[in-house]
């Protein structure tokens, strides 16, 4: 499959990671680990072999824990969404979003953790949102909850509570 990212796995030792879909689009990254700091971001139209490489903000020094990518129909645009460690504050994380149409980043911290899975897990895409199981830090107790971060607004919501199993 033609895709646009040149290498030789054998040499590079690089791995590609779908991240997301949507609209045709997909979102790809390569890593040498599962997504580690050295990475690279793409969204590629694999009919047209369209594609567009995305540049990581390099004032972000840590792995990405959580991901999404979708598309804005009220501003006809696509997002791609990291969650990492805030590294200036243990137990919190902050978000960063990628706009294609600008080709620009926008970071802001968010009251959320994600202590469920490994490395990089992908949201679920719905309903022009993306969603992740997390806990809120913004009540007396921390409960699970699903997280949602709605596209066209660009803001983070909590979804539901998870019930005690």
């Amino acid at each position: 499959m033609h895709y646009p990212f040149e290498y030789d796995q054998d040499q590079d030792g690089r791995l590609v990671y779908i991240l997301g879909s949507c609209n045709g689009a997909i979102c790809l990254a390569t890593s040498g680990r599962p997504f580690d700091i050295d990475y690279r971001l793409c969204i590629w139209n694999p009919l047209t072999r369209e594609y567009k490489r995305i540049l990581a903000n390099v004032d972000v020094k840590d792995r990405c824990l959580r991901c999404g990518f979708g598309y804005d129909s009220n501003n006809e645009d696509y997002r791609f969404v990291r969650i990492f460690d805030d590294l200036e504050r243990t137990g919190y994380f902050k978000a960063q979003v990628y706009n294609l149409k600008s080709d620009s980043w926008t970071i802001q911290s968010i009251p959320y953790l994600f202590p469920f899975g490994g490395t990089l897990c992908p949201s679920v895409l719905s309903d022009g949102a993306l969603h992740w199981l997390g806990v809120t830090t913004t009540k007396e107790t921390n409960s699970e909850i699903i997280v949602s971060f709605d596209i066209s607004n660009e803001r983070f919501i909590d979804v539901i509570g998870m019930p005690n199993l």
